[in-house]
């Protein structure tokens, strides 16, 4: 009998090198890997990336052939690399229409053509696809990927490790992953998951767990957290406070949607080592005070808690709260 994480690690391939592609060339084209990171009312965040030194240009069009063009945008160069991070806003779109959306490249010369549609975020019914565990290194992805779309989900919801930014040598030797070792294995992510590099695209909103922190079973020690909460959030973009989102500590935050609230927990950032002697949590004082404010203020009836690590553990040998940090868990 395998855990989550055993299961995951029998499938997945022992990368030593974050830019060695797994299993040969990619399955889709790798140019310029595209996330829907979030929508509201109107309103689009989309993110590219690409190499440093390219110029992106997004614009977009209905049905009837009215054109929006961006009415904002953010580059981020990555650290220690030679690609960036290009944010495009977009307002004034209406929901439950398929929109087409033109990226072109200055350095390539060439244009893709995206396609998405605003969810209506007051329905009370919806499809979500909740996945975890999206290492680049696993041979099924396309299969699992594939039925995922076949849903049509209205938006997925990244619980954890959607990116192993941590290589068979760091896991090895129990150390966290490099700046640059992190960087590559999201770039390689975005470059041969479909997710990324498909058409269509659907919303997706995001927490961490410990591989896309970049240190297996990591905690709150690793001292360089902030730079690496930065990168984290410059991939998988969460807008400001508005009237659906509310940031909280770390990279937690909760999200208003579906006649539901669904608060993502950061179980990284404030999280001491396992079953140490000392304090001993994995969300934190600040955190959980947060989490209480959320859920006592929520004006809807379903409250929804999203973690990297499983609330439960299945024995006492399993990753998770209820076996680490037994106070939160009874807390919570």
């Amino acid at each position: 009998m395998f855990n989550r994480r055993s299961f995951v690690k029998l499938l997945s391939g022992a990368a030593l090198l974050p830019y060695v592609p797994a299993f040969g060339s990619a399955e889709v084209s790798p140019e310029l890997p595209t996330i829907l990171n979030y929508t509201k009312e109107g309103q689009v965040y989309v993110s590219c990336l690409h190499k440093q030194g390219d110029q992106l240009t997004l614009s977009a069009s209905d049905p009837q052939g009215v054109n929006y063009v961006s009415e904002s945008v953010v580059n981020y160069n990555l650290p220690k690399g030679e690609f960036a991070i290009s944010r495009f806003f977009f307002s004034k779109f209406i929901k439950n229409i398929q929109y087409q959306l033109k990226i072109s490249s200055v350095m390539s010369g060439k244009t893709l053509l995206k396609s998405f549609v605003l969810p209506d975020l007051d329905s009370k019914t919806c499809r979500l696809a909740v996945i975890s565990c999206t290492s680049y290194r696993q041979s099924i992805r396309t299969l699992m990927w594939n039925k995922v779309y076949a849903a049509d989900p209205d938006a997925i919801i990244l619980i954890g490790d959607a990116v192993y930014a941590d290589s068979f040598i760091d896991v090895t030797l129990r150390r966290p992953a490099s700046v640059e070792t992190y960087i590559g294995s999201f770039v390689l992510t975005w470059q041969q998951l479909s997710h990324y590099t498909r058409e269509k695209l659907i919303p997706t909103l995001s927490i961490w767990d410990d591989h896309d922190f970049g240190w297996n079973n990591g905690s709150g020690d690793r001292p360089d957290k902030k730079a690496i909460s930065e990168i984290y959030r410059n991939f998988y973009y969460i807008p400001p406070n508005n009237d659906r989102i509310t940031n909280g500590p770390g990279i937690s935050f909760s999200w208003d949607a579906f006649g539901s609230r669904f608060i993502f927990l950061d179980d990284r950032t404030f999280r001491s080592y396992s079953k140490s002697v000392e304090v001993n949590t994995c969300w934190g004082t600040e955190q959980k005070a947060w989490i209480e404010k959320q859920v006592n203020e929520s004006s809807v009836k379903n409250v929804f808690m999203i973690n990297g690590s499983q609330f439960q553990s299945n024995d006492q040998a399993s990753d998770g709260v209820s076996n680490n940090h037994k106070a939160d868990f009874d807390w919570m």
